[in-house]
């Protein structure tokens, strides 16, 4: 079957807000629920993320580490392009604290 027969794919932006919190919940970098916007036109969107980040972590460093998992992942699981991905980093939470 020609794939254009098979139909269309539409992936709501809840199920790719949840994913992008996931990947950053699961990210050795980071602390505690991260808060995520996705907007942009299918395939090519844009994510904002806000995070707290475990100290002393180079803050630079870990924020590229996540960046990488985002994008690669976002890619990979859904098909799409991350054209943009502004990060602000809320807070500095230190090691072994929830």
């Amino acid at each position: 079957m020609d794939p254009a027969e098979r139909g269309a794919l539409e992936i709501r932006d809840g199920v790719l807000r949840k994913l992008v919190s996931r990947l950053v919940d699961d990210a050795p970098e980071t602390a505690r629920e991260c808060g995520v916007r996705i907007t942009g036109t299918v395939p090519e969107i844009d994510i904002s993320v806000r995070l707290a980040l475990r100290y002393p972590a180079p803050v630079r460093a870990a924020a590229e580490a996540v960046r990488e998992r985002i994008v690669t992942e976002v890619g990979r699981v859904t098909g799409y392009t991350v054209r943009r991905l502004d990060m602000t980093v809320t807070a500095l939470v230190p090691r072994g604290e929830p």
